[in-house]
């Protein structure tokens, strides 16, 4: 086999693992996407839904506070964002 031919057919191999690769991602990317959407369309159908979540989730802020108390580590702040912060 030639040098050009040797070097052309890496080039191609790894040109088409990187397109397999680039593939991998745009797949994972719609699978959120589609998860994304089928908890929106659930949120929307169910008002108590959402509730349901908010409230596991004070629960779990509830235990980590309780934890971190116990422990004597500096309590919990939930920021406006919503996400929890150890201050």
């Amino acid at each position: 086999m030639s040098k050009h031919l040797h070097i052309f057919t890496i080039t191609l191999k790894n040109r088409s693992r990187y397109i397999k690769a680039m593939e991998q991602r745009i797949e994972g990317a719609e699978k959120k996407q589609r998860k994304m959407m089928s908890f929106l369309a659930r949120a929307m159908q169910s008002p108590s839904f959402l509730y349901q979540l908010l409230k596991q989730r004070d629960t779990r802020v509830k235990e980590l506070e309780d934890e971190a108390t116990e422990r004597g580590r500096d309590p919990i702040v939930i920021s406006e964002d919503n996400v929890i912060h150890i201050a």
